[in-house]
């Protein structure tokens, strides 16, 4: 994380994982982290092995639920594959606002941001700021 703080000339503790996770309309970059990432695509997996054809890739699915408790939530919650990916998807970025919403002074400048200015005009603002950062950064 320190590079990338160095690349967006951040100081080192600035929360930058969680920042760079927030979707362009929230004034970021919206990258996936791979924690997130490692997540959908298990997610994916479960899936793949509940609904197998194959028994024994079903029995699979079946002894390993004591280790993917949240994972198999979501899929037996939600219809489709698409949807349970969606409703993760919802769910990490609500633990990421929730966690940037916390802290003292970032916190405060997030949510002000955001109640000041619609999605539309941070999203705007993101992909100006976006096509002038490579000529400055390199």
């Amino acid at each position: 994380m320190n590079t990338v703080n160095d690349w967006i000339e951040l100081k080192n503790g600035s929360c930058t994982a969680e920042f760079l996770q927030l979707p362009t309309n929230q004034d970021r970059y919206g990258i996936s982290s791979l924690r997130m990432t490692a997540q959908r695509l298990r997610l994916s997996l479960r899936y793949i092995l509940k609904l197998n054809d194959n028994n024994d890739l079903r029995n699979i699915w079946k002894l390993s639920a004591y280790n993917n408790i949240p994972l198999d939530s979501l899929i037996e919650r939600e219809p489709t594959k698409s949807l349970a990916i969606l409703a993760l998807q919802s769910e990490q970025l609500t633990m990421t606002v929730d966690f940037i919403s916390s802290l003292t002074i970032q916190g405060k400048l997030f949510s002000v941001v955001n109640e000041a200015f619609d999605g539309a005009t941070i999203r705007k603002w993101s992909s100006v700021v976006s096509n002038l950062l490579p000529d400055m950064l390199f």
